[in-house]
């Protein structure tokens, strides 16, 4: 981790009822802020079709086949 990173708060999305919660390391990419595809990372996205809702759940990628 960045020289500072780990002292930065969580940043916490908020998309309708859903709430994608982005750690510090997806968030800085020295030396700008990205906002994007990139705090997606090591989260599972699910949409309900049927209730319209959308979820983000953490999830560790590199355990995905």
């Amino acid at each position: 981790m960045g020289r500072g990173i780990s002292n930065l708060p969580n940043i916490t999305f908020h998309i309708g009822d859903a709430n994608l919660v982005a750690q510090p390391e997806s968030n800085m990419d020295d030396p700008v802020t990205t906002i994007g595809a990139y705090q997606q990372i090591n989260h599972r996205i699910i949409y309900d079709v049927t209730r319209k809702k959308l979820q983000f759940c953490p999830e560790d990628c590199t355990q995905n086949p």
